[in-house]
């Protein structure tokens, strides 16, 4: 996971760039495609424990979405379609 503030790593040079883009999904996206979000995991990094259930999937993204809301940076909404244009 990149920090909310990962910005103050970088030079004005190296962030000419980068861009961020927070992925943000509904509490009923995750609800209603946690069977898709579980099998897929563990595609970016291997979870150590096997808690991850969609109660704390919502739980866990409302907490992104408040940091980057926080940090006025820019997010996907995800909410009908997982369709990523950037």
């Amino acid at each position: 996971y990149i920090p909310f503030d990962w910005k103050k790593d970088f030079s004005a040079e190296h962030l000419k760039n980068m861009s961020y883009h927070c992925l943000i999904m509904s509490d009923d996206y995750i609800r209603s495609h946690f069977s898709d979000i579980k099998k897929y995991e563990n595609a970016v990094e291997k979870r150590l424990c096997d808690d991850f259930t969609a109660e704390n999937a919502v739980r866990d993204n409302a907490e992104f979405f408040k940091g980057v809301q926080q940090y006025n940076l820019p997010y996907i909404l995800i909410d009908k379609k997982y369709e990523i244009d950037i």
